[in-house]
């Protein structure tokens, strides 16, 4: 969606209720895409020493997730939402969209994006999110 315009669900609900493939702009040929976009999976996992990732549980006393232009967050979870350690830890996808196609401020973007994510009462696996992200191989990927 962040670089192609293109919303997969909505044209799925779209075909589902019998709109053809050109009323949901698909019978032409596709825009160019623009920048790029990197997802990041915000999980109620931590590394442990081991170098596994362990899950956690408990009880969200906080939520706040980060907002601004080329930051979206996909997420189901509110303050007093209770996880359940034997389920699926996804609390959110947090995606981060640079029209102007610099991997450079892509990579800064989500940086900041997860250091102002909040979740209180919980632990995470945002700290190593943004460990991967400032990595020097990261940064010397993006000036190949």
């Amino acid at each position: 969606m962040e670089i192609t315009g293109i919303d997969l669900v909505e044209i799925q609900l779209a075909l589902a209720s019998g709109a053809t493939l050109g009323d949901v702009r698909l019978g032409q040929p596709p825009a160019p895409p623009t920048g790029f976009s990197l997802q990041t999976r915000i999980t109620t996992e931590t590394l442990g020493k081991d170098s596994q990732f362990m899950p956690t549980g408990g009880k969200l006393t906080t939520y706040n997730p980060p907002t601004g232009p080329g930051v979206r967050i996909d997420g189901y979870v509110y303050p007093g939402y209770s996880t359940n350690p034997k389920f699926d830890s996804l609390l959110a996808k947090l995606i981060v969209h640079e029209k102007s196609g610099d991997l450079v401020r892509l990579f800064a973007k989500a940086e900041r994006a997860l250091s102002e994510f909040h979740i209180g009462a919980l632990d995470t696996n945002i700290s190593f999110l943004r460990s991967l992200l400032r990595l020097p191989v990261i940064a010397d990927w993006a000036h190949p």
